[in-house]
């Protein structure tokens, strides 16, 4: 990890309160993205599991690889299909734990952050960075620890600012609201 790329600082006095959407919408939202990838990619693994052991695959010679070919597109979809398996089991988990306040970033917590006079809304996740979905007109993007932004956002409070070294230069981002 860059720590050295990441600076905190805390309390800018600046606040406006996020009413929506509410942190349970968002999680149902995300695990229903999950579900439905999940949902894809079975079919696929399905298709490819076909091919693979289908009759016509068989190898012709030595240089037939088409069977080889869709078992090892098989075998990735099957991972990535148990990987999306733990992400919503996660993602439920939050759900159980989406009434209790957060006064601090970390796994569960929705924030309104401001960046360059622009609001983004984050869930703050293990897994799952990069998924976006949109909830009464908003759209939310998961941050995980993994990446510099969420790296940076850790324990961070309502008011905190920290600051991200980007390929544009240092960025600042204030949290607006925890939810």
């Amino acid at each position: 990890m860059r720590k050295e790329n990441i600076v905190k600082c805390t309390k800018k006095t600046s606040r406006s309160k996020f009413v929506e959407p509410a942190t349970r919408p968002v999680i149902q939202a995300l695990i229903e993205s999950f579900q439905t990838e999940l949902s894809t990619l079975m079919n696929s693994a399905r298709a490819a599991y076909e091919e693979a052991t289908h009759e016509e695959s068989q190898s012709e010679d030595k240089h037939d690889t088409r069977a080889i070919e869709a078992s090892y597109l098989a075998a990735g979809q099957v991972a990535r299909a148990m990987e999306l398996e733990r992400i919503i089991s996660e993602y439920k988990g939050y759900l159980e734990t989406s009434h209790k306040s957060k006064n601090k970033v970390g796994p569960g917590a929705l924030a309104e952050l401001e960046t360059n006079g622009k609001t983004i809304c984050t869930f703050f996740a293990r897994q799952g960075g990069g998924t976006k979905v949109t909830v009464n007109g908003k759209t939310i993007i998961v941050t995980t620890p993994m990446s510099p932004l969420g790296e940076a956002l850790i324990d961070s409070e309502e008011d905190d600012e920290v600051f991200v070294d980007t390929h544009n230069g240092p960025r600042s981002y204030t949290v607006q609201s925890l939810q």
